[in-house]
């Protein structure tokens, strides 16, 4: 079965970055949305049929046409080394004419190389309606949430590579200090480098990629950038409007 998620926050987490919106009336597309749980969440005022969900598991995405059926559901058949081994490489995004007021992407362009995730960003911001947002996330590896003491690159580094001591963990965060950027590649720490090579064989280890936000803000100059809040305290997010917002 391909994946689907137990996050059940997105909601809450774009609703807080997005300082409470008008979401009524309002066309949303949720890209990489999974089972559509953005739209499920308790205190969510999206409208159903104004919801289109794009995702590269096509469990997830039946199983949210079962529990949405006024919802848009689309199958993005598009190569992803973790979440879509056999997937097509740079499909374009299936929006079929539509466009959209908000375009949300949590944990998206997390797992997306660098090179993917600049040409995806400028393809969502194409389909903003004037005024639209696009809302996407992504991690800073020195960031320390305010309720743990471990930064995101340990925290994740201890979770892909379980055997790792304590000395060679410190000893791969040290070696990103000084850096803009790096990705875990397949079990392996690429710094400044997206390590392309590295995504072959079994995806069991996937691909995770952190920036700093002042290299980030260089990547998306127009974008705003904004500190994480629950329930995703380890991911910030860019927000980028198209024209003047009304909110």
């Amino acid at each position: 079965m391909s994946f689907i998620t137990s996050n059940d926050g997105q909601f809450g987490y774009f609703d807080t970055q997005l300082r409470s919106p008008n979401w009524k009336g309002k066309s949303v597309l949720d890209f990489g949305g999974n089972i559509g749980n953005v739209l499920r969440h308790p205190r969510s005022r999206i409208d159903e049929d104004r919801y289109w969900c794009i995702d590269v598991s096509v469990d997830a995405i039946v199983a949210g046409k079962r529990l949405a059926p006024e919802a848009h559901f689309i199958f993005y058949d598009r190569y992803n080394f973790e979440y879509n081994p056999a997937g097509q490489p740079d499909l374009a995004i299936p929006v079929n004419g539509n466009r959209f007021d908000f375009v949300l992407a949590l944990s998206v362009f997390t797992h997306t190389p660098k090179t993917e995730m600049i040409e995806l960003v400028s393809s969502l911001e194409g389909v903003l309606n004037e005024g639209g947002r696009l809302a996407f996330t992504f991690f800073d590896p020195h960031y320390v949430p305010p309720d743990s003491q471990v930064c995101n690159l340990k925290y994740y580094l201890k979770r892909k590579w379980p055997g790792l001591t304590k000395p060679e963990i410190d000893g791969q965060v040290e070696r990103t200090r000084r850096a803009s950027w790096c990705a875990l590649a397949n079990g392996e720490l690429e710094v400044e480098d997206e390590g392309l090579d590295k995504l072959r064989g079994d995806p069991g280890k996937g691909y995770l990629v952190f920036y700093s936000p002042g290299y980030f803000k260089s990547l998306f100059p127009h974008g705003e950038i904004l500190s994480p809040v629950n329930p995703f305290p380890r991911q910030h997010c860019c927000i980028i409007t198209k024209g003047k917002s009304d909110g």
